[in-house]
């Protein structure tokens, strides 16, 4: 099992984002989540390559100081550390102070 990071939704599809937000109260579409991702200032995603499955997300809603609520690892890929990469990935893409991450946060699936 190999992931590599992606930062653009160029060649991201709908069908790869099948089986994330499964577990939230308020799950979003597909296709509505593909369009929050393309809204947020910084995104990162987690992408298997051996099926091109996304396997994880992450993205900033923009705010006076970016916050990252839109976090999702399916639990296969849990405790892998995909969040934690995910995370330090968009941090380093931000300006100093342009992104929070609550404490209290896990990714959720």
């Amino acid at each position: 099992m190999t992931i590599h990071y992606v930062d653009t939704l160029a060649d991201i599809t709908e069908a790869q984002l099948a089986g994330l937000c499964g577990s939230w109260d308020l799950a979003p579409s597909t296709s509505v989540l593909l369009r929050l991702l393309a809204q947020a200032p910084a995104r990162v995603l987690a992408v298997e390559e051996g099926t091109g499955a996304v396997v994880g997300f992450l993205g900033v809603v923009p705010a006076p100081r970016g916050y990252m609520p839109l976090t999702d690892v399916l639990p296969a890929y849990q405790d892998l550390g995909v969040a934690a990469e995910m995370r330090r990935r968009v941090l380093t893409s931000l300006a100093p102070g342009q992104a929070r991450y609550p404490r209290a946060h896990r990714a959720i699936a």
